[in-house]
């Protein structure tokens, strides 16, 4: 148990510190919430923080006291979006107030959560949003993973840890400024990133050469450089003496032709400029946003058309009405 703990006194919001401990920094609450909960249980606890309690300068005191007086069990780094009120990245601090713990567990899951969708009512807005409901999507630790960390909390120094924890001594955690972030105690271990299947690679480079295909600009060459066209022109150069260079080693390899780069031309034919879209099957998006671009400034020329057509008419009819204007 805590002999005469120095934080008897109830968290103060107007004072924003517990009364002559100097454990809890102004302004924040956390290891507040955590002293005086150690305080009033028994046996193990556990808590849901963000991450940013692990270090810095404002909280060393309190994290100083917790490791000094043997009180904290493990810390469990976790991902952030995990939780429907914060995306923070966030972390559980395991505690025992009988103060017996001779080291300390730091785990990492920030890179093992798995995607989950999850539904959600809508709650205010009226009825368009608390009649509807919402799919969102968090991270989640898998349960056979957090299923773990019961045995390897209470197990104590004999349990085998897996490769994403290690037990720590507090020497060393003291030797580290009391700093608890489980990257400082983790071994970097470099991952060997697997490659996709080259023939998979292969056709994501064609599928993207294609779509880059489907339209076909033919541009005079001084408006082409004044529209900045030229840059794009010796691109698609490099392309094809990329493609080129690399188009028989890949073929051997994987039994696939490259697509040639072919989406633009210049020409030195005066003011020429041709833009189309040449594939049977496939209309490329920004070809249709130009369209429907081009379908309003006719609208609005339409428009303009009509307008005048009947300022003409209005002008007319009176001076054919009176003679003025004589069609025979």
């Amino acid at each position: 148990m805590i002999s005469n703990p120095p934080f008897n006194a109830k968290w103060n919001r107007d004072k924003a510190c517990f009364t002559d401990s100097g454990l809890i920094p102004k302004g924040n609450a956390n290891y507040a919430f955590i002293l005086q909960s150690l305080e009033a249980a028994q046996g193990l606890l556990a808590f849901i923080l963000p991450r940013g309690c692990l270090g810095g300068e404002q909280e060393k005191n309190a994290r100083q006291f917790i490791i000094d007086n043997a009180l904290l069990v493990a810390v469990i780094a976790l991902p952030p979006k995990m939780f429907v009120s914060t995306s923070i990245p966030t972390c559980v601090l395991v505690f025992n107030n009988q103060g017996e713990n001779d080291a300390v567990i730091f785990a990492d899951l920030t890179n093992m959560a798995v995607r989950e969708t999850r539904e959600q009512r809508g709650q205010f807005g009226g009825k368009s949003h608390t009649n509807r409901v919402y799919k969102k999507e968090y991270n989640a630790i898998p349960d056979d993973i957090a299923n773990q960390f019961p045995d390897l909390v209470a197990g104590g120094p004999d349990v085998r840890l897996p490769d994403y924890a290690v037990r720590v001594s507090h020497a060393d955690i003291k030797a580290r400024d009391y700093i608890l972030s489980p990257k400082m105690y983790l071994p970097q271990i470099a991952s060997e990133k697997k490659s996709r299947e080259l023939e998979l690679i292969v056709d994501d480079l064609n599928r993207t050469a294609e779509l880059r295909n489907v339209l076909w600009l033919v541009i005079n060459h001084s408006l082409a450089k004044k529209l900045g066209f030229d840059e794009v022109a010796e691109l698609q150069d490099k392309s094809r003496r990329c493609a080129e260079d690399m188009r028989e080693i890949i073929q051997k390899i994987t039994g696939r032709e490259l697509v040639e780069p072919d989406y633009i031309l210049l020409t030195k034919q005066k003011n020429e400029l041709a833009f189309q879209n040449r594939h049977p099957e496939i209309v490329s998006e920004i070809f249709l946003s130009i369209l429907q671009m081009y379908k309003a400034h006719l609208m609005f020329l339409n428009n303009e058309e009509n307008r005048y057509l009947a300022e003409l008419r209005d002008a007319l009819l009176p001076k054919l009405m009176n003679g003025e204007i004589d069609l025979a």
